[in-house]
């Protein structure tokens, strides 16, 4: 486990379980902020939470009072227990380990956040079975049963933001999906963010993109 302050809170993760997860939430956090600057929500889901970068850091900054984290992976409970309690967040988030979004009791959320797999296929050469839950969303099984299920979920003056990359899908491909689910794609940002590679070199990530998705 490894325990950084580079989110401005002392934030405990899985590297080996981690997508970009620091790196992103603080680029979606300015996003919201400029994009939304007077959105605050009640209650938030990040879904895909990994190990919570993105759910923890909009509660940090006070966009969120109430956080629930959802991911297939419970190993991650451990980190996001562990971040929680370190920054006194115990009764304002929670982990629901879930491997269909169908598996959390239906409630309502204000917002909801998901940095889901990209990919739908396989890629040569040999993979892990952490690679498998972090990268690839076969068939597209994850993204089919969300966007069948999520009207449970959200209400009309809920906010849903999906990050995706453009290598893998497009919006016109996902407005495929949803088109007959009472949600409508009401903006598409491009959303560019640094990275650290695993040889340490900073990369810029410029092929991700941010579908702003209401109820309709």
């Amino acid at each position: 486990m490894i325990t950084t302050d580079i989110l401005d809170f002392e934030f405990h993760y899985f590297k080996e379980f981690d997508i970009c997860g620091p790196d992103i939430a603080a680029k979606f956090c300015t996003f919201l902020q400029e994009n939304y600057p007077t959105n605050r929500y009640h209650k938030a889901l990040e879904y895909c939470s990994g190990n919570g970068a993105i759910g923890f850091k909009l509660l940090r900054q006070g966009l969120v009072e109430d956080l629930t984290l959802s991911d297939v992976n419970r190993q991650l409970e451990e980190t996001i227990n562990k971040t929680s309690q370190s920054n006194d967040w115990q009764e304002v988030s929670r982990f629901i380990e879930s491997e269909l979004l169908s598996d959390i009791p239906q409630q309502q959320f204000d917002l909801f956040v998901c940095n889901p797999p990209w990919r739908s296929f396989m890629l040569p050469g040999p993979i892990t079975e952490i690679d498998k839950l972090k990268h690839f969303d076969f068939d597209w099984k994850l993204h089919r049963q969300m966007y069948d299920s999520i009207d449970s979920y959200i209400g009309y003056k809920s906010d849903v933001f999906m990050i995706e990359d453009h290598r893998h899908s497009t919006p016109e491909f996902w407005n495929t999906f949803i088109k007959h689910k009472n949600l409508s794609i009401k903006q598409v940002y491009d959303f560019e963010f640094e990275t650290t590679r695993k040889n340490g070199e900073s990369h810029l990530l410029d092929t991700c993109y941010i579908m702003h998705i209401k109820k309709t």
